[in-house]
């Protein structure tokens, strides 16, 4: 993966919009609509492993594909939405 503990970029938030009702993550120039399960992933990228990423994905959701999550944050780092914690 292109970061082993996952963390949203200092010039990213991820935030509720109550008037539309939607998830969203915010940066420069850049706004994108996410559904529940992107914006679980993502709220749950504070610098933990991915493993504890999936763990505690599994807590709320009937399974979790650790493949599915490593790709989705993966794409996220090459748009350098998500970076590594240790980094």
């Amino acid at each position: 993966m292109g970061c082993k503990r996952p963390r949203l970029a200092p010039h990213v938030v991820l935030r509720f919009d109550r008037r539309r009702n939607e998830h969203q993550l915010v940066g420069p120039e850049v706004l994108v609509r996410l559904d529940e399960t992107a914006s679980a992933i993502l709220s749950l990228c504070d610098g933990r492993t991915l493993d504890d990423v999936c763990r505690e994905l599994g807590l709320t959701y009937a399974r979790c594909d650790r493949g599915d999550v490593e790709r989705f944050l993966l794409e996220l780092h090459r748009r350098k939405w998500v970076c590594d914690a240790d980094a």
